[in-house]
């Protein structure tokens, strides 16, 4: 285990104390907008166990959301097993000047800053609301964990993303300026905490269903429970701050759920102003929606639309006139940013691949002073194409081996491949089809396979040939086609590797590219029991194997 680096460090003061093995059993069921994915679902159920984090007052987990510093920091912390303490033995709670002493992330804030762990901006400041990005959260946690890292090396996140994977605690689906979701924030802190008890393949195994307590743990986790019910009550009004998920970006949207942000925009006017009639068009009708809302940069729903046109005709128009005094004021020369979410109906109530797009998205406004209503339209909107599913692929991880060295011959495994997925009530996602890349440098990589590592389920990957490089798998084995909300399903990637002549070593990387669009065609093919889609909404590319050092 890894303890003694952190507890050794020259500013904890506090005695080393005995770590009772990690609790993973599952405790997503609390969370109204469950299931997750497999990844996420075990992070959240460690850091819920934990009592590092809890949902939102309407019930909700909301991994896709981003969040802010001041957020990410508290979670990190108090899944820390020092971390809590750390906060609530903190006294000077002034330590950057636009952290005011009341505000509810000081303690966390400045007992993080007392140790190092974070610094301000160049002028000073904490900017606890700006969305933290993964760079910025790597390095809080490689140093808030006392990682050894290699400084004043360009990119500054370089050093700390590096650290990370060396510990394996990265995230492939990640790159350093992009944006955390607090899925993804939930998967990096239960990594850095289990990595750090030495639990890291307990992890593993709660992400594939294959985890089981010890008795160590059952009883940690049945003693607990009265502080548990404490902590969660104590740190409630923690659970209503709410953060944003903009700019919005295209999504598969599972029937049964309450959606992200599906589109914004920036509104402008030139004195105060009371919203009065917010409206958005679609482009075609869309039976699937139950309910719309418009909300505000915060995620706070101001109003809820209805469909406007009763007539079997049109049904694309949902809009809401809003009393003359509502409380929802554009001021003058201020930019507000608001957006659409819905939420939608059941499987079976609902039309799955149904596109999601906009005509036109405005609001009517009265001037406070003028009584003056006039129309505004977004600045700088997003209005990206969205699709209704009753599944989703939500994650695809690639599996770090034990060694990176092969032998040339046959059935040399390039890469494992792991699939989450989300899915409503009652359906199924099965994978169909999948297209390799396989780069290589002094190496011939011949009869490509897709299977499970073992003889019976296996299956040959044809050679593209446009580009020797790409291998298409449209024949996945009965048996490895399915994936279910709990468990993931693992595919293996064998070649026959040979070095070229004259050569005495060489490299191979397996690896799985654009993730495609709702308009574009990716790497991987699936269905959701009833109909079958080309893309996913996940990052590109969407995993990349291990790089193979190839010698005889």
């Amino acid at each position: 285990m890894r303890r003694a680096s952190l507890l050794l460090a020259p500013f904890l003061l506090i005695p080393a104390v005995a770590l009772a093995d990690l609790d993973f059993a599952d405790t997503t069921e609390r969370y109204n907008d469950a299931p997750f994915p497999a990844e996420e679902s075990a992070a959240i159920s460690l850091l819920t166990n934990l009592d590092a984090v809890e949902g939102y007052p309407d019930g909700t987990f909301r991994p896709t959301r981003s969040l802010n510093r001041a957020e990410f920091l508290r979670i990190v912390l108090a899944s820390h097993p020092l971390g809590k303490s750390w906060a609530e033995r903190q006294t000077n709670l002034r330590c950057f000047p636009d952290v005011r002493s009341d505000a509810w992330y000081a303690p966390s804030v400045c007992a993080a800053k007392e140790r190092g762990i974070v610094g301000g901006y160049p002028d000073g400041w904490f900017r606890a609301e700006r969305t933290v990005n993964y760079a910025e959260a790597v390095k809080i946690l490689a140093t808030l964990y006392s990682y050894d890292v290699e400084k004043n090396r360009a990119p500054w996140y370089a050093p700390y993303v590096d650290a990370a994977a060396s510990h394996d605690v990265s995230l492939p689906d990640a790159v350093p300026d992009t944006f955390l979701s607090r899925g993804q924030m939930a998967r990096l802190a239960a990594m850095f905490r289990a990595e750090h008890d030495g639990e890291l393949d307990a992890y593993w195994k709660a992400v594939t269903g294959t985890w089981l307590p010890s008795i160590s743990s059952s009883s940690a986790s049945s003693s607990s429970a009265p502080s548990s019910i404490s902590s969660a009550s104590s740190s409630s009004s923690i659970a209503m701050e709410t953060f944003p998920d903009y700019p919005a970006v295209s999504r598969l949207l599972l029937l049964g759920s309450r959606t992200p942000t599906l589109l914004d925009g920036v509104f402008l006017s030139s004195e105060d102003a009371v919203i009065r009639i917010p409206e958005l068009k679609l482009r075609s009708e869309i039976r699937s929606i139950d309910k719309m809302f418009l909300v505000d940069e915060n995620g706070v729903e101001l109003a809820q639309l209805t469909l406007a046109t009763t007539d079997e005709t049109d049904k694309r128009i949902w809009r809401v006139e809003l009393p003359p005094e509502n409380g929802n004021i554009l001021r003058a020369g201020v930019a507000r940013r608001l957006g659409i979410r819905v939420t939608l109906k059941q499987p079976g109530f609902g039309t799955p691949r149904e596109l999601w797009e906009v005509e036109s998205f405005s609001i009517v406004v009265r001037g406070v002073e003028s009584g003056t209503s006039r129309q505004l339209v977004p600045q700088t909107p997003h209005q990206p194409t969205h699709q209704i599913t009753l599944a989703r692929i939500a994650s695809v991880r690639s599996l770090p081996p034990e060694t990176t060295f092969i032998r040339p011959g046959p059935n040399r495994r390039l890469a494992s491949f792991t699939f989450s997925g989300a899915i409503a009530p009652g359906a199924s996602l099965t994978l169909k089809s999948i297209l390799v890349a396989v780069d290589s440098t002094n190496v011939r990589v011949e009869t490509v396979r897709i299977g499970d590592g073992s003889p019976v389920n296996t299956a040959d990957c044809a050679a593209d040939p446009a580009n020797a490089t790409l291998f298409s798998c449209t024949i996945i084995p009965q048996a490895l086609r399915g994936i279910s909300a709990s468990s993931p399903r693992t595919l293996s990637i064998e070649a026959t590797v040979s070095l070229l002549a004259g050569k005495t070593e060489g490299t191979v990387r397996a690896w799985l590219g654009n993730a495609g669009s709702p308009t574009g065609e990716g790497v991987v093919r699936w269905d959701d029991g009833t109909s079958e889609y080309g893309w996913m909404d996940i990052p590109s590319p969407v995993a990349t194997g291990p790089e193979w050092k190839v010698q005889p």
